[in-house]
């Protein structure tokens, strides 16, 4: 009796080992076709491979043949939504693949062949309109690639040899207009012809054009879009162009180093309310520039009193102001102004604000940086001051 019942014990707990193993047995000695959603252990036949996810969701599904992928791979995010899906044949990836955000949405498409990228690879954007779009030849971007604006016009176009850079980029506003240049060399920015590396022209809209350091940026992308909303919601313009540190746009540590911008605008008059863009500076009298220089003074002591506190920066007040000068830049005649501003008790700024009247309208070139900063930013501040150019005369 004794024995029958060890026997029937014994029976019993490999029955419940048998029950615990068989799940996983079972598909590892079957074929199956389709991986199941949930699980949690990997499993692997002949003819399929799934990887799950910790929270027990399906992560990838690789169909197989003769030991290698072949057929459609699909991955997947943590939350259920289709992450990638990528053609395989003979082990490598071949034909278009498709690459989806968290949410299911269509992010970029990738044509591949024989394992690498292989034609033309697309961005979208969230409403599903054409973001940017990239050549590859052999796994390398080779030829142009492109970006675009969300309603379809064209934002920019950069050529690329053996994966890198090398031609002359082009970036438009979204009018259409060129907005800047930039040569490349080796994947690098080449000089716009003041011989100094990494230097680069940007197109002003209905307006010029002016050089930037390496170290500045054009105003753009969300930090711009976040920028122009805080300013209008107080009621002021703003700016046709704006350059800044570099890696403000990225929101990098980098980019919040120093402060640094370069600001240009236009006022907009009537035919000949504003004296010709190369007015002789030699015709007013020392009376008349030190006129211009009260009625400048005032109009910035206004702006410091009013505009700034709108944007709830506190106390601002006027440190010191340096006596208005006529001048001749590259050919044109201007009103130059320098002042150092101060909010509260943070670091004053200096600033360079170049007025150039040119018959209806009034050109504003403006260069300011923190005070304890102006001897790094002047070697630039000239270079910039000198490549200055307006078109519209």
């Amino acid at each position: 009796m004794k024995n029958l019942t060890f026997l029937a014990g014994c029976l019993f707990i490999l029955a419940l080992l048998l029950q615990a193993v068989s799940g996983p047995v079972s598909l590892l000695a079957q074929e199956v076709n389709v991986c199941p959603r949930t699980g949690h252990d990997p499993i692997l036949t002949e003819s399929l491979s799934c990887s799950y996810h910790a929270n027990g969701r399906l992560e990838r599904e690789n169909p197989i043949e003769n030991g290698k992928s072949e057929g459609l791979t699909k991955t997947y995010y943590e939350n259920g939504e289709l992450e990638s899906e990528i053609p395989y044949q003979d082990g490598q990836a071949e034909g278009l693949g498709k690459f989806y955000t968290d949410n299911g949405r269509l992010e970029s498409e990738v044509l591949y062949n024989a394992g690498k990228r292989e034609g033309i690879t697309k961005t979208y954007y969230e409403s599903g309109a054409l973001k940017g779009e990239k050549a590859y030849k052999n796994g390398k971007v080779e030829g142009l690639a492109k970006s675009y604006y969300e309603n379809g016009k064209l934002e920019s176009e950069v050529p690329y040899k053996n994966d890198q850079r090398e031609g002359l980029g082009k970036f438009y506003y979204e009018s259409g207009k060129l907005e800047f240049e930039i040569p490349y060399q080796d994947d690098k920015p080449e000089s716009p012809g003041n011989g100094k590396p990494g230097w680069y022209r940007v197109y002003i809209e209905d307006m010029g054009s002016i050089d930037l350091p390496p170290t500045m940026e054009v105003q753009g992308g969300l930090f711009k879009k976040v920028f122009d909303e805080i300013i209008e919601s107080h009621g002021i313009v703003v700016s046709k162009f704006l350059a800044q540190p570099k890696g403000l746009n990225e929101w990098t540590e980098d980019g919040f180093n120093r402060f640094v911008q370069v600001m240009v605008d236009s006022e907009l008059g009537k035919l000949g309310d504003f004296e010709q863009l190369n007015f002789n500076i030699h015709e007013y009298k020392k009376s008349d520039i030190a006129e211009f220089d009260a009625i400048a003074k005032e109009q910035i002591q206004q702006r410091l009193l009013f505009a700034f506190p709108k944007l709830g920066l506190g106390e601002v007040k006027l440190i010191e102001w340096h006596p208005l000068k006529l001048e001749s830049i590259n050919g044109m005649s201007c009103f130059h102004i320098s002042y150092i501003w101060q909010r509260n008790h943070n670091p004053s700024i200096l600033v360079h604000l170049y007025h150039f009247p040119n018959n209806d309208r009034l050109h504003k070139l403006m260069l300011s940086c923190l005070v304890s900063d102006s001897d790094y930013w002047q070697a630039d501040f000239a270079e910039i001051l000198k490549s200055f150019r307006i078109y519209n005369q």
